[in-house]
This record gives C-alpha cells, sequence and structure tokens, in this order.
C-alpha cells in the first residue's frame, strides 16, 4: 500500500476580487491571489496526490469549486462566523480526508 499525500492549503484573505471587482463566480484555485497562497498551491500541485482549500467561510473545499462571490470571513475575527470546528470534522469525515 503506498503512502498518499495530503495537502491543506490556507485560502488567504487576497481575493480575486480584489483585483478585478467585476469578476463573477470563480473557481477556488483561481480567487484566491496572495503570495502564501499561490505557493502553498505550487507546492500542493507538485507534491500532493489530493489538495483541499481550507476556507473560513467553506470549510475545505476543492481546487475546482466555484465561489460565487467575494466574502470576507476568517478565522481569527469569531464575529465573521467562521466554519465550526465540528462542521470541519464532519466535512473531513464526509470527504475522506
Amino acid at each position: 500500500m503506498s503512502l498518499k499525500i495530503l495537502v491543506v492549503v490556507p485560502c488567504g484573505s487576497s481575493k480575486i476580487w480584489s483585483k478585478f471587482p467585476k469578476s463573477k463566480a470563480t473557481r477556488a484555485d483561481e480567487v484566491y491571489i496572495g503570495p502564501p497562497f499561490k505557493v502553498n498551491r505550487a507546492f500542493a500541485q507538485k507534491f500532493a496526490d489530493k489538495w483541499v482549500i481550507l476556507s473560513a467561510k467553506y470549510g475545505f473545499i476543492s481546487p475546482s469549486f466555484v465561489i460565487p462571490e467575494d466574502y470576507d470571513v476568517s478565522f481569527n475575527a469569531p464575529a465573521t462566523n467562521p466554519i465550526s470546528l465540528g462542521e470541519l470534522k464532519a466535512q473531513a469525515k464526509e470527504k475522506g480526508l
């Protein structure tokens, strides 16, 4: 049995709508445009058997998940109502992460 590598890439606050405000719904792997996300995405694409993005709003999402519009949710700001740990645990189980 070979070891499978999963990489979880944190989303980041810089999104396509900050640079291109008229952008429509966009794939998650193209939404986040900050340098940290880009570096982590490149690492995941090179070394992972599977990778997901951890979004404070949506939880664990695939790179092809379509994000309909800009949002401002952060794990560091509880008032923004980020996804809960319980929801993340359920997603991880449901998605086989």
